[in-house]
């Protein structure tokens, strides 16, 4: 477990030590700083947004309805959140959307 940590650590070091040889200037080392936090950040919201549309799918696929729709309502707040902030494509947050309540609704 320590080990793992001491891992992430130096790995994490070694990208910003990349970052400050690259930039010159005081800002774009600050910049390069705050890209890396936000690239992490951003990434693990785009994983939880594909983690909640793989419940849904895989509750269609069981043809479990009632899982669908929590699932779903749970999913639809997130997908609009993340279109707002301009984490997805406003058009894909539709698009997904779209198809997948048209989905839930030819369960019986």
């Amino acid at each position: 477990m320590i080990i793992t940590i001491i891992i992430y650590t130096i790995i994490n070091f070694l990208n910003i030590i990349r970052y400050f040889i690259l930039a010159n200037l005081k800002s774009s080392k600050k910049n390069a700083i705050r890209s890396q936090k936000t690239n992490k950040f951003n990434s693990s919201r785009k994983s939880m947004l594909r983690t909640l549309i793989k419940k849904v799918k895989i509750a269609i696929l069981e043809k479990n309805k009632n899982l669908a729709e929590l699932s779903w309502n749970k999913l639809q707040p997130v997908l609009d959140r993340f279109a707002h902030k301009k984490l997805i494509h406003k058009n894909k947050a539709a698009r997904c959307k779209s198809r997948l309540l048209l989905k839930i609704k030819k369960i019986f």
